[in-house]
């Protein structure tokens, strides 16, 4: 996903650092909805970050009974008043040529439909921080 992204990363000068455990366990998921929705918080983030530059860290670990994926941004992050809302179906802080207010909401059905969980902190004008928690069995 991070190739699909690459050059549009570079030119928004969106420095990518990966921290990818090296154990991680093969989960029972459907390949191609995982990409989606890990497409989508890539996205969001260089959306996030798209004037100002910035960092995108994305980090795997596993824990006891689950594997996550964290995505961090110091990108322009979310009020605290709408940060309850960032997965509701159309719902949408863009321009409206910007997107469709979907792809929160699908990410989120995706991940609640494989048994785990989507995960949102953000502190405006300092970043946001997605993680996903999906169940190794």
């Amino acid at each position: 996903m991070l190739q699909i992204c690459g050059n549009k990363l570079k030119d928004d000068r969106i420095d990518v650092v990966k921290d990818f455990a090296e154990d991680m366990p093969e989960i029972p998921l459907v390949a191609d909805q995982l990409k989606q929705v890990i497409l989508n918080l890539i996205y969001n983030a260089e959306e996030a970050m798209a004037y100002s530059g910035g960092c995108l860290t994305i980090k795997t670990k596993v824990e006891a009974d689950k594997v996550s994926i964290v995505f961090k941004d110091n990108g322009v992050g979310i009020e605290k008043e709408i940060t309850g809302k960032i997965f509701e179906p159309f719902f949408i802080t863009k321009a409206a040529v910007k997107g469709s207010g979907l792809g929160l909401s699908v990410s989120y059905g995706i991940i609640k439909g494989h048994r785990g969980d989507i995960l949102v902190r953000s502190t405006p004008h300092k970043g946001s921080v997605f993680s996903i928690e999906l169940p190794i069995n």
